[in-house]
């Protein structure tokens, strides 16, 4: 019975990272059939789609710096001054990135 539920388990992750895989094979077919559309449909350059994709990147890095300065203020209890000199900002910065998520629930 050990030996069945064993090779189940084992089975059973062998799917899952398949299943991962191919998933992760669409995904990057269709983002290239996605850029051969912009290019011939809308004659998108691939610079212009290679901006865009940096400043998409650009974007969802501040906002996860922006979660990282929230999570050390508020779950860690560090001060302003702290995480600013981390960062390197100013305290009222700092102030103003932290408490623009929850409002009057950060300043608790």
């Amino acid at each position: 019975m050990c030996w069945s539920f064993c090779f189940s388990f084992f089975v059973s992750i062998y799917i899952i990272q398949l299943y991962a895989l191919l998933v992760k094979r669409f995904i990057d077919e269709f983002y290239k059939l996605l850029d051969m559309t912009l290019i011939f449909m809308y004659n998108i350059d691939m610079s212009e789609i290679d901006k865009i994709n940096d400043k998409i990147l650009e974007l969802m890095q501040r906002r996860q710096k922006y979660e990282e300065m929230r999570r050390l203020r508020f779950e860690k209890g560090w001060t302003l001054q702290e995480v600013g000199d981390l960062y390197g900002l100013t305290r009222s910065r700092v102030q103003q990135i932290t408490g623009k998520k929850n409002g009057k629930a950060a300043q608790k």
